[in-house]
């Protein structure tokens, strides 16, 4: 981050995911001051959901799921690099730098102005 160019640096907006989740009224407050868009509230516990799309068009491995309401995730153990993945097989080299680059998305939001 620190290599990039101020101009780039000015159009990132980082928001972390546990940010997101434990006050999203907040985090989504400020997101939209910082994007120059009229405040716009949500309502965390009674959101609107959207019709159900198909995981098989998008070539998902893993259904997923939508939820009317906003709540903080539950803790859980997360096994060290290396161990067995889900099918008891150890993961390769490969396979953990893929989880380990799909941590660090999930853990910030880079949103380009």
């Amino acid at each position: 981050m620190q290599d990039l160019p101020d101009a780039v640096k000015e159009r990132l907006y980082f928001l972390r995911f546990e940010d997101l989740m434990a006050r999203p009224a907040a985090c989504m407050s400020h997101l939209y001051a910082w994007l120059g868009l009229p405040a716009f509230d949500i309502d965390p516990p009674h959101l609107g959901m959207g019709s159900r799309e198909s995981d098989s068009h998008y070539r998902m491995k893993y259904l997923h799921r939508q939820f009317a309401a906003i709540a903080e995730p539950v803790p859980h153990a997360i096994p060290a690099r290396g161990s067995a993945g889900s099918a008891g097989r150890p993961w390769n080299t490969r396979t953990a730098q893929l989880v380990a680059q799909l941590m660090i998305l999930i853990s910030s939001f880079c949103l380009y102005a």
